[in-house]
């Protein structure tokens, strides 16, 4: 579903939001500079780092706010089921968006 938004527009930046390592490291693979990230915790297993005693619990509720923000403020957002991309929408109701899981279809806000 990228390639062809970045076909369409070709300075474009990637914001990827994750909290596991190995999602960030895969699309800096195949997209290399144009991926930026904002520092948050990340998971080096299969584990999410909400589901993780060993990070502190307002580290992880400041990242996650984080995210939200930062991805309210894209031209575009893909999103897959997770509570962070509703919240997404909830702080730029008029955001492009493509829900992952629903539709192949864009929706405007």
């Amino acid at each position: 579903r990228i390639d062809p938004l970045i076909a369409e527009h070709r300075e474009c930046r990637i914001l990827v939001a994750t909290d596991q390592e190995q999602y960030l490291y895969a699309f800096r693979r195949r997209y290399g500079q144009r991926v930026i990230s904002y520092d948050s915790l990340r998971s080096k297993t299969a584990k999410n780092v909400f589901q993780q005693y060993d990070f502190k619990g307002y580290r992880k509720g400041k990242d996650v706010l984080m995210e939200v923000q930062l991805l309210s403020r894209c031209q575009y957002f893909l999103k897959c089921a997770s509570a962070v991309g509703e919240a997404v929408l909830w702080f730029n109701p008029d955001l492009e968006y493509m829900d992952m899981n629903c539709t192949t279809e864009s929706v405007k806000g």
